[in-house]
């Protein structure tokens, strides 16, 4: 009977949430690749964003509501396409103004949310690969990347999606199928350099360089509503993000008591986390053999990826390299 009640009450704010009038000039989109810390920062972000709901995870390949013909899964498989293009730009308009929602978006959302609500926070870890096309066809819509060290993020999905522990990521990796994006012409280079890599970890890191640098590469010339976020920057001053997050958008009331930002976010699943090891995040670091680092760095080479060094926990923008 209770899980009976709990089910119609979700189908009812579900109902309710349809009507609200949310407007695209008034979303907030936070994106990031898994385990960045992106939980964390919208967590931040809704704490000193008056009057706002958070649109949890709609782009999740399981449980998040765009159709599967969207082709979207934890990264896109190929390239966008013009026979697409307008089809995902019609469901994301509905997705940042709540009009698709079901309960798992509605996680974290109440019925105070409901009628308070004038900003909707948007949060999603996957198919980055749609970002370029948002930013031209959503410009009044506030866009925050959160980047993190890719090697840090590596072993994190590792760890937590793959069930590979620390101990094991440099393991030889059984042969595996790469994403169908390396099968299309041009990626063949990339693919062959790929193959030869032959641990968890080396290969891990090169498919999120890979990624990152495309992304990077399409947002360079669209940047009028994006605001880049370093992990380990908002680690250190947090505050000091905000503030700059707010000269660029003018949203936030930073006159809020100070969020508490030494607690675990709400994906700390494991129940491993360790705010000194957060501040300081360089365990890794401190403990790989250089040869070890050397080999992490030769994947940053291959793809001409220069935010972060395999040698420091910090990107080169923060360590003036």
């Amino acid at each position: 009977m209770h899980k009976l009640k709990k089910k119609y009450r979700k189908e009812f704010l579900k109902l309710l949430y349809a009507f609200k009038d949310f407007r695209c000039e008034d979303a907030v989109v936070i994106y990031s690749e898994p385990r960045s810390g992106s939980t964390w920062l919208m967590e931040i972000i809704q704490y000193y964003t008056p009057n706002s709901v958070i649109n949890w995870e709609p782009l999740d390949h399981r449980k998040g509501v765009l159709p599967s013909n969207c082709n979207i899964g934890w990264r896109l498989g190929k390239p966008i396409d013009e026979e697409n293009n307008f089809q995902i730009i019609s469901y994301f308009k509905e997705i940042i103004t709540m009009k698709k929602i079901n309960h798992h978006t509605l996680m974290l959302a109440g019925i105070k949310e409901l009628f308070s609500a004038k900003w909707v926070i948007t949060k999603f870890v996957r198919a980055n690969e749609i970002i370029p096309l948002l930013l031209g066809n959503f410009p009044d819509t506030r866009f925050i990347y959160l980047q993190r060290h890719p090697l840090v993020c590596s072993v994190s999905q590792l760890k937590n999606f793959n069930k590979i522990n620390s101990s094991n990521i440099w393991n030889e990796i059984p042969t595996s199928e790469l994403p169908e994006i390396f099968n299309l012409p041009g990626f063949e280079k990339d693919r062959a350099f790929i193959l030869t890599l032959n641990t968890y970890i080396e290969r891990e890191v090169a498919i999120w360089c890979f990624y990152a640098i495309r992304l990077e590469n399409r947002i360079q010339d669209k940047e009028h509503n994006i605001f880049k976020v370093f992990y380990e920057e908002l680690v250190n001053e947090p505050f000091a993000v905000l503030e700059r997050i707010n000269e660029k958008f003018r949203f936030l009331n930073l006159e809020k008591p100070d969020f508490p930002f030494n607690n675990a976010s709400k994906s700390n699943y494991r129940n491993t986390y360790d705010y000194e090891d957060r501040l300081k995040n360089n365990s890794i670091f401190n403990s790989w053999e250089s040869e070890k680092l050397e080999k992490i760095q030769a994947v940053f080479n291959h793809f001409k990826y220069r935010t972060y060094t395999a040698f420091s926990p910090y990107p080169r923008v923060l360590i003036n390299e």
